[in-house]
């Protein structure tokens, strides 16, 4: 019983001195507050592409841009990938890649700019026995002949 008045005191305590904390005189309204000195964002998204092919072009180490490649299987198991890659270097002369995204291994084929040449490789590999080889848009590796 002491317990129990010792609680609903307590709490009649705390109830009370709630009214007199809230203050509803203040008005959010009317708060200024000083903004912080913000950093300056520099967009990093170049919109003029023969600009940044320029650019690209100019820089000796990453020669990619977007283009198309003709993939042939995607897995979870990297020994299958390899071991496909492995044979598609042997029956094809273009370059075979595994690409990961989790949690598969994409095993792909060619570098084209155009889409008509990965159709083309598309084609072979369906004559080939891949029939499930489907074309896919992604960066690619350029050759120093194609710049």
């Amino acid at each position: 019983m002491r317990k129990m008045g010792i609680i609903g005191g307590l709490l009649l305590v705390a109830l009370g001195a709630q009214d007199t904390l809230y203050d509803e005189s203040f008005d959010p309204a009317t708060l200024n507050e000083q903004q912080p000195d913000w950093p300056l964002i520099i967009d990093p998204v170049v919109s003029d592409t023969a600009l940044l092919d320029q650019i690209i072009s100019q820089d000796g180490g990453n020669r990619q841009r977007d283009g198309y490649r003709v993939q042939v299987l995607m897995t979870p198991k990297a020994a299958q990938a390899d071991s496909l890659r492995m044979i598609l270097r042997e029956q094809i002369p273009d370059s075979v890649y595994i690409d990961f995204e989790v949690p598969n291994y994409k095993v792909r084929a060619g570098d084209f700019i155009g889409r008509r040449e990965a159709e083309q490789l598309q084609q072979k590999l369906k004559v080939l026995g891949y029939r499930s080889a489907w074309i896919v848009r992604t960066r690619i590796e350029l050759s120093a002949d194609r710049f």
